[in-house]
């Protein structure tokens, strides 16, 4: 085998152990931005699919040194950008609006469930951005990693804010 050859496959196999030890580290948050979509089983593995091909072609941006956070917003950055891709710009999943039939929560649910309650309902991109706040990252490392500034993000929140006080009311509010 020549010299070349042995350099290419050596590569390769650093990349693998690499792409393996990521999708073992963040599997699970991987599945559960997918599934937050909101969408059917077969459209959440397809989005698990092109989430995990968008990391190993992105795989030889990552710096090997990065900070475990720094790989982190790294994967979330790849993956916001991959479904983005595949909900919008494809428009392969399509919205519909909210109705009377949605079943209510019971009302001695704890705070928390009621914020996911609503939240399911806000379109996906809203719902990325809640689920990054829920999960407890500042707006300032939201604007970081989206590449906005982080009166952008305030907007966005106060924005999605108002849609969910919306939402509510056409839940709760009966009249």
């Amino acid at each position: 085998m020549s010299r070349r050859k042995i350099e290419i496959e050596r590569d390769w196999i650093e990349k693998m152990l690499l792409y393996s030890d990521l999708l073992a580290e963040h599997g699970g948050q991987i599945l559960n931005y997918c599934c937050m979509i909101g969408v059917d089983l077969d459209t959440t593995r397809s989005l698990v699919q092109e989430v995990n091909i968008a990391i190993w072609l992105a795989l030889d941006r990552l710096d090997p040194s990065s900070s475990p956070r720094q790989v982190n917003r790294w994967i979330q950055k790849v993956m916001r950008h991959t479904i983005y891709d595949y909900c919008f710009r494809r428009r392969r999943i399509s919205t519909q609006p909210l109705d009377n039939t949605i079943p209510l929560p019971a009302p001695d649910n704890a705070d928390r469930e009621l914020l996911d309650e609503l939240v399911s309902y806000l379109p996906a991109d809203d719902r990325l951005l809640m689920q990054q706040l829920l999960d407890g990252y500042s707006r300032a490392e939201i604007a970081a990693a989206d590449g906005i500034t982080r009166n952008a993000v305030d907007q966005r929140v106060h924005r999605i804010v108002n849609k969910m006080k919306t939402i509510y009311s056409k839940l709760y509010e009966t009249e």
